[in-house]
Formats: C-alpha cells, structure tokens, sequence
C-alpha cells in the first residue's frame, strides 16, 4: 500500500509539471503567436526553472503528502496559495538573473525571457487545472478503494445524536464502527485502507492518549475530536466540521516528510547567506579558545536526537577536561562552580554554543528545535515526564521556544511544553521569530 501511494504521488507530479509547463507554453502562443520576443530555447530554460519552482512550492507545501480523508481544508485555495508563492520566488529569480547577467556584461540580454503579465496567467490558471486533476485522481482511488471508514467512539447518548445528524445530508465516508470504549476499537481498525477515528466525548481519550495521537497518527489513522465548550475557550483555530459537528484534527508533528526537508533545506540556506557574519566569528573564538584553555578546544557530549539517535554535539570547552570526574553526569546551572574563569563570559553570550553549527551541517541538528539532553538524563526524565520521549520526532535545534522562554532552573516539563507547541506549530515564519528573538536574549544576556 506504501508502494502504491508513492507511486501515485510521483505520477500527480509528474504531471504537475507537465500542466504548469505547458500553460506556461501556451500562454506565449496565445499572446504572441509563434513570434515570440526572444529564442525559443531562451523561453525554453526559462519555463523550465520556473516548473521546477512551482512543483518545489507544491511538494513543500504537502501537496504530495496523505491528506485528510474526511474534512479536508478546500484543496484550490491551497493551490493558489502555493502557485503565488512559487510566482514571488520566479520574478525574484527573473529579476537576481538579470542583476547577475549585467554584473557579467553579458550581451544584451538582461534576464531570463518570461514575461510578467505570462506569470500571472500561470498563477491564476495553474490552480485550476492541478486542482482539477487531483480531484479526478482521487475520484478514481475512490472508486477503487471506496469510501474511508469512520471508526466513532463516545458516549451512548452522543453516538446516538450523531447518527441521526448522519441523515440530513450524504457523507463522503463509511460508518464502520461505534464504540464507547477506545481500547475496544483496536482490534477493528483495518490500517490498509484509508480510517479515520472520531471522537465524539473528549474525556475518553485521557487515558489512551499518548498511544492514541502518536501510535495512531504514525499509522496515516486520522484522530478527529469533538469540540466543546470547554476546548473552544482554547482558541482553536483549525476546527473543521464533519456532518454538523465542530471537530478538530489531533496530530502529533506539524513536519510531515516534506515540510522536514524544506526545514532543513532551509537550515542550509541560512547558515550559507549568514557565513560572512558568523564564520568570522567562529574562527576568532577558536583562536581565543586555543590560548585561553589549550587543548581540546571542543568539548564533545553525547546526546539524543532526532528518532532517539544518539550523536556527538559540540561545544567550546568552558570547564575542565575531567570536570565530572567527581559529579558525575548533572545539569549546568547559571554560577555553576565547574566552568572556567575565561569560559563564563562564553556561557554568558551562549557563544559556547556555536559550534553546534558543524551538527547542523552535518544534519544532526537543526537551527531551531528543541535542545538535546544527554543519555543518562533523558532516561530519567522519559520516566517521570510524561509525554518526554515524544520530543525527540523532531531534530533538535540550536536554540528553541523553551531558550527564549525558559531559563537554566526551568523544570523539563514546563520546557516540554515549549518543545511539543513548536513541534505541532512549526513553521518557517516561526523559524524566523524565534531566531530573532534568540539575538534578543543573547545581546540581553538573559539566561
């Protein structure tokens, strides 16, 4: 089934591409004809780019990624969000070639040929084609495979109400299931076939509720709940509604596959366009800390990562090379007695930290994400923290919620809040406004 649905998204693609690049095609012969300004081979490379921007934007925006099965968000306006997004990125593009190629002198020619008012009518008719092929392919698994299974677990009086609501008007799935027990409905659930779960009284997942969102969602189940009055005055602002009803979807990581390569993708890229700030930097501090502290100038710990890999991270050395000789393993404090008089002002500034860059190049890390704990205290908290190991299905990042928020004395379950709200809100807008409020903290010097 895996295969199958690989094989699917590689073919929506596939033509994907072909629909983008053959409106970008004819909407040159129905402006221009086949006189067009420029070489055809021009225009060619061209709207080549520009395709393979767009299904960028489509892929990392998980438009290839199983989606929901019941109340699925409208599928053109998430389209056309993308295509816009994919136009900025192209005249962003069109305009830097044309700097570039003038910079070079080359010719006469001052950018990549592809006429804006043509990248508009790209925009605004990709949406619709795509939106209409996906649409078709999905009517085709619907007649293969049938309509998802609805599993419904709650209370007997609201299972009632909700079969009748069932009535007023055709569903787009199967009533497989009713249940007032979650653990009875285990043994029903049939993972080859696309299901979803939904329950209707919210209390009753307390119990199960680790297994449910993280066991369940791994599995492409789809856990839907019902929502009160009391999770409406939790200011939810994704709720959908399924036969009448408000629910809202339960997922465990907002990084679906494609949403984690465009975060790292995007780690890359920012540590590239920041090399003439930081790299300068790096290599003075390596200087300082060779006659400062002699060698070894790092100091190598392990630590968890991302699918409880363990990895190496890096720091500058601020403490003696045997400073838990006596200790043993234990968390750092803000006066702690173990660091270095020449490394405090380093842990000051966190500036200690940086060569975690090196993890982050090697992909052991990422920018933003939650820190890393060593083996012995991760073991420890995965006991007493409930929900703990749930940190670690994300790559962990050299800064994070918790270290613009918390300090060195917070407790690691109030940290994990910070951890899980990142983990299930990712986005790269977030990226950006913890990394600037980071510098805040840095240059304020707060810990």
């Amino acid at each position: 089934m895996r295969l199958v649905r690989q094989v699917g998204f590689r073919s929506l693609m596939v033509g994907d591409f072909v629909i983008v690049l053959s409106l970008m095609f004819l909407s040159m012969v129905a402006r221009f004809g086949l006189d067009w300004p420029s070489s055809v081979v021009s225009f060619s490379l061209s709207f080549f780019v520009s395709s393979v921007v767009m299904l960028g934007a489509f892929y990392f925006g998980g438009l290839y990624e199983i989606s929901a099965t019941i109340a699925r968000p409208p599928l053109f306006s998430r389209v056309f969000t993308l295509s816009l997004t994919a136009g900025g990125v192209i005249a962003l593009i069109n305009v830097a070639s044309g700097g570039l190629l003038q910079v070079l002198d080359t010719s006469t020619v001052t950018r990549l040929p592809f006429p804006f008012i043509n990248l508009a009518i790209v925009i605004l008719t990709a949406p619709l084609f795509i939106t209409l092929s996906h649409r078709l392919t999905e009517a085709g698994r619907r007649r293969r495979q049938g309509k998802p299974d609805v599993f419904v677990v709650g209370e007997v009086e609201e299972v009632r109400l909700f079969e009748d609501s069932l009535d007023d008007a055709p569903q787009s799935f199967s009533l497989a299931h009713t249940v007032t027990d979650l653990a009875a409905l285990k043994d029903s659930l049939d993972l080859t076939q696309p299901a979803a779960i939904l329950m209707l009284t919210p209390h009753l997942i307390d119990r199960e509720f680790e297994d449910l969102v993280f066991q369940l969602s791994d599995k492409n189940v789809e856990v839907l709940v019902r929502v009160t009055s009391r999770e409406a005055l939790y200011g939810l602002s994704r709720i959908v509604t399924v036969a009448g009803l408000p629910f809202v979807h339960l997922r465990s990581t907002a990084l679906t596959q494609s949403r984690s390569q465009l975060k790292r993708l995007l780690d890359l890229t920012y540590l590239v366009l920041s090399a003439l700030v930081w790299a300068p930097v790096f290599f003075l501090l390596v200087a300082y800390q060779k006659v400062s502290v002699g060698s070894p100038i790092f100091y190598q710990q392990e630590r968890i990562g991302l699918a409880d890999k363990a990895f190496f991270m890096l720091k500058f050395r601020t403490m003696g090379v045997d400073a838990e000789a006596e200790s043993g393993p234990m968390l750092s404090d803000r006066e702690d007695p173990r660091v270095l008089p020449s490394g405090k002002w380093l842990r000051a500034t966190r500036l200690d930290e940086l060569p975690q860059l090196i993890n982050i190049f090697r992909g052991e890390m990422s920018i933003v994400g939650p820190r890393p704990e060593r083996p012995e205290m991760t073991e420890g908290f995965v006991q007493t923290v409930a929900g703990y190991q749930h940190r670690h299905r994300i790559r962990p990042g050299l800064t994070g919620l918790a270290q613009i928020h918390g300090r060195y004395h917070t407790s690691a379950q109030h940290k994990l809040g910070y951890d899980l709200h990142y983990a299930t809100n990712w986005s790269p807008i977030l990226d950006l406004q913890i990394l600037l409020q980071t510098i805040w903290v840095v240059l304020a010097r707060r810990v």
